[in-house]
């Protein structure tokens, strides 16, 4: 997803609300809502009036008449945006006032108040006294007017703030939404996109650690991490003098400078993973510190983790896997951008099903109303269980939430497919997303759900849960995964790959490529083929190799992806033909025609994603539908559908 889309996105959230309540009137209740619906952008504009880029509107302030408007759409919550350099305008002086205000009405008129507390833009005079320490890029060492998160003092900053915050507002808080110190609050590091809220002289997307603080814990991991210089140097096939001297590699400065990793050398994909490991997990540590603090002073209270971006690019610091693994921990909630691509989405929503962590999302921006049924089925697709939308976007799309609102119910769906996001292959490339994975991916959703699994949740015992494992990229992989794939694969499991070439550990050993991929027996290309040769029968005679109770399937490189996922399509729906007791994968659609479907435990869920109606006959199975099986049985199993565009349908399990 380009940058420049989310900061679109963002900034025509904050001025669609800003005119939501003027424009747009509610008439009736629609709900209620079978999961919590929350709204926000409470006091920004007051907020924008400080810097002198806006000034409070009516979206800043709750009023009687806001509160019946969110009620009508079962709103059930607002979150109000609390600032540092509003509330402490002068070192000492604290004015509460305009926040007391929202609270008081909001809870008045049967709303609950939490609050997202904006402390990384500090107040002026902050900004001039020593403990002032923003963030810098490494390519040209300036600073951007943000707190930096290994600055010692912010981390007293977040713990005054709260203490504070407590004392004044003690248990009228309802819940808190952590706010992290870049750009919107959310997880991840400055990129520039809120100089629209407050002017950044130097702003730009990029490694954002180079202050003094940040380069020192650098090298102190990696003192600690390899002991003596020499085993650095031996590992990273560097030659430093000592520790102090230890500099960044050359990408931190230019990530567009990052070649194919099969191009590198194993010291310096060592030397850069330990790089970008450090950096996000510096911003996931930083979360972990501050929920602590935060949990002191607000012990019970339920603590939201806001992600950012939308996309995966490393120098945004936005590590998914890890933090949801954080939150786990933790026992906090991830909220997250809806209304982005159902990949993108799922690069959290699989880690927080996986580790248990309660899965929420919010809008990057404005919303039609076609967008916000595409945002119903996604959310319910990926078991929702919070939703946070803007005052214009719920409003404005009234008739939806009345129709397919009751498909927001948090349910699981149940998903026998995954497909590998490859950690450390991404890491080493500089890209929003893996770029073939992204794409084949969004073509297979029309024929299967999918679940995304990294190497750390391969490690952690993910596989476990699927049947078929479909791969698009991951030339290198950590040698920590390979014995868990291995055994995996051994018990049964099936991956199949789309070629993407050889795959080797980051220290270049392709023992695991050479024996478990059939490396010897497809190198014919799919160039020139007919398409009906592409077929599971001829994958599995000419191009796998067996691997204990299961195998590796390699389809050619050049097969369109479409062909990949009507392959994948029928291998999964057909495992026991092709693989004798093994169990099927529930065949609830078998056409790319613009409809996607979701299995539940007592529905299917159906979206026409197109601007065109489209009507089909659906054929289920009944062997995949068995008494006493993870699903109810349709009343059925020849179903007529016709949905209009951007709509959503069902097929009941009873």
């Amino acid at each position: 997803m380009p940058f420049s889309w989310y900061v679109l996105g963002c900034l025509t959230a904050f001025l669609a609300c800003a005119s939501a309540s003027a424009d747009v009137q509610g008439s009736g209740r629609v709900l209620p809502a079978k999961i919590r619906f929350y709204t926000g952008n409470l006091s920004v504009g007051y907020f924008m009036e400080y810097w002198g880029t806006g000034k409070p509107g009516p979206a800043d302030t709750a009023t009687p008449e806001y509160c019946e408007q969110m009620k009508s759409v079962s709103v059930t919550a607002s979150c109000d945006y609390l600032a540092w350099c509003r509330i402490e305008p002068e070192p000492g002086r604290r004015d509460w006032s305009f926040y007391d205000r929202n609270e008081r009405v909001l809870h008045e008129n049967g709303l609950q108040y939490n609050v997202f507390c904006w402390l990384h833009f500090p107040p002026k005079w902050f900004m001039d006294t020593p403990e002032y320490v923003p963030y810098r890029c490494v390519e040209h060492d300036e600073p951007i007017q943000q707190t930096s998160i290994w600055a010692p003092g912010t981390l007293r900053i977040y713990d005054r703030f709260y203490r504070e915050l407590a004392a004044h507002f003690g248990g009228r808080i309802d819940f808190l939404r952590l706010a992290m110190p870049a750009d919107y609050g959310e997880i991840g590091y400055p990129s520039g996109m809120t100089d629209w809220l407050v002017k950044q002289e130097h702003k730009h997307p990029g490694f954002w650690c180079s202050d003094p603080f940040a380069r020192a814990d650098f090298k102190a991991l990696m003192k600690k991490r390899y002991r003596t210089i020499s085993k650095l140097n031996q590992t990273w096939g560097t030659s430093f003098k000592s520790f102090d001297d230890l500099e960044f590699p050359e990408a931190a400065a230019d990530p567009s400078g990052l070649e194919d990793p099969l191009d590198m050398s194993p010291g310096e994909r060592r030397w850069m993973l330990d790089f970008i490991g450090w950096y996000y997990d510096s911003q996931t540590e930083f979360a972990r510190k501050v929920i602590g603090i935060v949990r002191k002073y607000f012990p019970g209270k339920e603590i939201i983790v806001s992600m950012g971006y939308g996309s995966q690019r490393t120098a945004y610091g936005n590590d998914d896997v890890g933090v949801a693994r954080m939150c786990r921990d933790m026992k906090a909630a991830c909220q997250t951008p809806g209304n982005i691509p159902y990949f993108c989405m799922k690069s959290l929503a699989s880690p927080c099903r996986f580790y248990g962590v309660p899965y929420f999302t919010e809008p990057p921006g404005g919303m039609n109303r076609n967008e916000e049924v595409n945002r119903i089925w996604s959310d319910a697709s990926c078991g929702t269980q919070t939703y946070f939308d803007y005052p214009g976007n719920l409003l404005g799309a009234k008739d939806a939430f009345e129709k397919y609102g009751d498909y927001l119910n948090g349910e699981q769906a149940i998903v026998d497919v995954a497909i590998l996001f490859p950690t450390v292959d991404h890491r080493l490339r500089n890209e929003d997303w893996p770029r073939r994975t992204i794409v084949g991916a969004n073509v297979l959703r029309e024929l299967l759900d999918y679940d995304l699994v990294d190497e750390r949740m391969i490690r952690d015992g993910a596989l476990d849960g699927y049947r078929l494992l479909l791969a698009y990229d991951g030339n290198i992989l950590q040698a920590s995964t390979l014995p868990i794939l291995q055994k995996w694969l051994s018990g049964g499991g099936v991956l199949l790959v789309k070629d993407f070439g050889p795959v080797e550990t980051v220290d270049g050993d392709r023992s695991f490529y050479l024996t478990a991929f059939p490396t010897g027996r497809r190198r014919e290309g799919a160039t020139g083929r007919p398409e009906s040769s592409i077929t599971v029968e001829n994958m599995l005679a000419s191009h796998s190799q067996k691997a204990g109770e299961g195998a590796v399937i390699v389809a050619p490189a050049d097969v369109r992806d479409e062909d990949f996922a009507r392959l994948a399509a029928d291998l999964a729906h057909n495992l026991s033909k092709y693989f004798p007791g093994k169990q099927d994968v529930p065949r609830i659609d078998d056409g790319i025609d613009g409809l996607s479907a979701t299995l539940f435990p007592n529905k299917i869920l159906y979206l026409n994603f197109t601007d065109k109606a489209v009507e089909k006959t659906v054929r289920l199975r009944k062997p995949d539908f068995p008494t006493n099986g993870r699903t109810a049985k349709p009343e059925t199993f020849e179903h007529r559908l016709k949905l209009e565009p951007h709509s959503i349908a069902s097929i009941e399990l009873r």
